[in-house]
């Protein structure tokens, strides 16, 4: 029984899961069975939160609290269920059991954090949702976090206690994890909370950071939702697109549903050019009404380049219902300049740029919609701001390129993100060359000849627009 209690006061997932399972034995001892179903209780509690914390595949430890609880163990065993707790902080309900949990915890809110208040120093389950609480948003905004730790009394200096306050009062605070860690290595879940923390550095994450605590902690767990989820997240951020599908299909395999894993699938699999994939991937999110917005645009992005403008834009009109953005604007565009709605498509470019003015690609759509409708005045002021753009976004991605290649990070990943960007100034270049040969046609129809001379030499040497640019320059003669 005095195993038991240590582990449980050291706190970490593992001390607290063996912990439980040696109450649980002792329970059969007529001497000591009251001790230990208490301990099994807090246990059982203390292991329902952690893993809400982490986000774990959670077992039925609030079953098993609920099945120990008798008297005033009870409260505090509603208060646990209430919780709105996770691997980033407070949890949105997704299901009607949340809500109701979050309702009762809007409810009770003031009674229990008065109660918790008093009862703080009385137990190492009572220290730490009292830390949980007191550290809230909403609680934290008439109480100093130092404070809350002192409420808990002689318990405040329990690593089980610890850790309550540094994933809820200091969130983010990796030298605080780090040094409960070093205390103690069998806190095998902070590696995890390392990963997030090194993510939300400022004024840059540490990418490479996150990936190396996030493998540490897949060492330790490998069912753990919430950290592949965070995984195939941070691979599409680096780009690594088939590990990222590769780990939000582990989530998914875990947490059927999961709407952010099913999200990162569908966008790994269209940025793998896997596009009829990434359009069957949407219909689970639209049946249970998920992400109904961004499934919408992502099925119209898909149908797109399928070239299935028709379905294209019946899906990005339903999309801009609730989810409106530049990019929904700039995507409508581009549909209806496919479908031959060059009015509307001048519209929706419009306003896509109005929203994100450093947007080139736009900007190379609306001057190509604009030439198409023979407007040279505007074409060529589009146009050239298009080009322009196209000048400003190559200096900004070959410094991200040098910036990488004398960076610290991984070969593999610079490697990677250096060719992709190698890849886009060439995409880009293509546009900037036909931008700067729209703006040429445009001021020599003007009659600015001179402007149009100028213009026409940008591209006079270009693959693709060259024989064109020479032809026009002749003209100028």
């Amino acid at each position: 029984l005095s195993r038991a209690d240590t582990l449980l006061r050291a706190g970490c997932y593992d001390c607290l899961l063996v912990a439980y399972r040696e109450y649980d034995a002792l329970r059969q001892v007529p001497p000591i069975s009251a001790a230990a179903t208490r301990g099994a209780f807090r246990s059982a509690a203390l292991l329902d939160i952690r893993e809400r914390e982490l986000g774990l595949a959670e077992g039925d430890y609030l079953d098993k609290a609920r099945g120990l609880a008798e008297g005033p163990l009870v409260d505090i065993v509603n208060v646990v269920g209430a919780l709105r707790i996770g691997p980033g902080g407070p949890r949105a309900p997704r299901t009607d059991d949340q809500v109701d949990a979050m309702l009762q915890l809007t409810r009770n809110r003031a009674q229990w954090t008065a109660a918790l208040r008093i009862a703080a120093p009385d137990d190492e389950l009572r220290a730490y949702v009292w830390v949980l609480m007191g550290c809230d948003s909403l609680a934290a905004l008439s109480m100093n976090v130092d404070d809350v730790l002192n409420a808990t009394g002689a318990l405040r200096d329990l690593p089980v206690v610890a850790f309550a306050y540094a994933t809820a009062c200091v969130r983010g605070n990796a030298d605080r994890l780090k040094a409960l860690l070093d205390r103690d290595p069998r806190f095998g879940e902070i590696n995890y909370l390392l990963g997030l923390a090194a993510l939300g550095r400022r004024p840059y994450p540490d990418v490479d950071g996150a990936d190396e605590h996030f493998r540490g902690a897949y060492g330790w767990r490998t069912a753990w939702p919430a950290l592949s989820l965070s995984t195939g997240n941070l691979a599409l951020v680096t780009e690594d697109f088939p590990r990222a599908f590769e780990f939000f299909d582990r989530t998914l395999a875990l947490a059927p549903g999961e709407p952010d894993a099913i999200m990162g699938r569908i966008r790994a699999l269209t940025y793998l050019g896997r596009y009829e994939e990434a359009l069957a991937a949407t219909d689970s999110l639209l049946a249970d009404g998920r992400y109904v917005g961004e499934a919408r645009y992502w099925r119209a992005f898909n149908d797109n380049h399928l070239g299935r403008y028709d379905e294209a834009w019946l899906e990005i009109e339903l999309a801009q219902m609730t989810f409106l953005n530049a990019n929904v604007h700039k995507l409508a565009g581009l549909i209806l300049f496919r479908r031959r709605q060059v009015d509307a498509a001048v519209t929706r470019l419009t306003q896509g740029i109005a929203l994100n003015p450093s947007d080139c690609e736009t900007k190379h759509y609306l001057q190509t919609a604009l030439a198409d409708r023979g407007q040279w005045a505007e074409t060529a002021t589009a146009a050239s701001a298009a080009a322009a753009c196209f000048d400003d976004a190559e200096v900004a991605l070959r410094l991200e390129i040098a910036s990488l290649r004398t960076s610290n990070a991984a070969p593999e990943r610079v490697a990677r993100m250096a060719a992709r960007r190698e890849q886009e100034i060439g995409t880009n270049d293509r546009m900037r060359a036909a931008s700067w040969f729209n703006a040429a046609v445009s001021t020599f129809n003007l009659g600015r000849r001179s402007e149009a001379r100028e213009l026409a030499g940008k591209v006079a040497a270009d693959e693709q627009f060259g024989d064109r640019a020479r032809a026009l320059l002749l003209r100028l003669q």
